[in-house]
């Protein structure tokens, strides 16, 4: 169950929610737990995250006419230029 809270917290911390997998991580490892999985579900959790940012990335510009859609377009085109101009390091 601690393995799995870490994983979820690695993962909502990889995404675009606020968590602190981090404290968690530090707070497993003072209490005794096994680095080696600490490490294992605490990275499993954030390359899972990067990969649901990058679809998320990839599939935006399907919703940006939709009513609901948070950001304003010329807010989106802002950073698809700067994308496109510094690439993924941006």
């Amino acid at each position: 169950m601690v393995y799995l809270s870490l994983f979820l917290t690695s993962f909502l911390a990889a995404t675009i929610l606020p968590a602190y997998s981090e404290v968690l991580l530090g707070g497993l490892v003072t209490q005794g737990y096994a680095p080696f999985l600490l490490w294992f579900w605490a990275t499993l959790g954030n390359t899972l995250g990067s990969v649901v940012n990058g679809v998320i990335g990839r599939q935006i510009e399907r919703f940006k006419h939709k009513r609901w859609f948070p950001v304003q377009e010329r807010h989106l085109t802002s950073a698809q230029e700067r994308f496109n101009k510094y690439g993924q390091w941006s």
